[in-house]
């Protein structure tokens, strides 16, 4: 188990730096880092089978590896790894009932609605509930795939332009306006099926 752990750590680590790599080249070739940003998340990584992460997420592995190198890329192993969850039947059923109703919802919106309208339920950590869908069938990948019906093979991935567009925010360069310093924020918007940007 450790050492498959281990190995999961380090492949994730290496897409991570194929694209921290991929967006050095692009700062080496004259562009911006926000466009080099950009690029890289309009492409899955690493390869066409892959995923496609955000650019806040990209800029995080980005700033990682400057300051840590490659090490800063791997997946550091959960505080409560190993340690026992136990969820009572009653929940479990209860649990199960409401993804399979509400399929077409992310589990961790479930979650927190789940949270706020029903204080009365003691519910578990969010990977305990992940951890009940897998021995089920439903594991997360077979969630994002489509869930319970025929549907997208990719988390969130609409089947036309312009179903769905994802924005994203991000920390800007410090810019000098009349001798003071300004701050900025990074907007970019995408569409989820063709992939188009909209940078502001």
């Amino acid at each position: 188990m450790k050492d498959d752990t281990k190995n999961k750590s380090q492949t994730m680590a290496l897409i991570r730096f194929q694209a921290v790599s991929f967006i050095l080249d692009q700062i080496r070739s004259a562009r911006l880092l926000a466009e080099a940003l950009r690029v890289a998340s309009s492409r899955p990584w690493p390869d066409e089978s892959g995923d496609f992460y955000s650019t806040r997420t990209l800029e995080d592995w980005y700033y990682a590896y400057q300051k840590n190198g490659f090490d800063a890329l791997a997946s550091k192993p959960r505080a409560d790894q190993g340690a026992r969850r136990v969820l009572d039947e009653k929940t479990a059923a209860w649990v199960l009932d409401q993804v399979t109703r509400n399929s077409k919802t992310p589990v961790t919106v479930l979650y927190s609605h789940w949270k706020t309208t029903v204080p009365s339920l003691t519910l578990p950590s969010i990977s305990t509930i992940y951890d009940l869908l897998r021995q089920h069938g439903l594991d997360r990948k077979s969630l994002r795939s489509g869930r319970l019906e025929t549907g997208p093979t990719k988390a969130f991935e609409a089947p036309f332009v312009n179903d769905l567009w994802m924005v994203d925010f991000s920390p800007g360069p410090l810019i000098i306006v009349e001798g003071k310093p300004v701050t900025t924020q990074l907007c970019v918007l995408i569409d989820d099926c063709s992939r188009l940007a909209v940078s502001t």
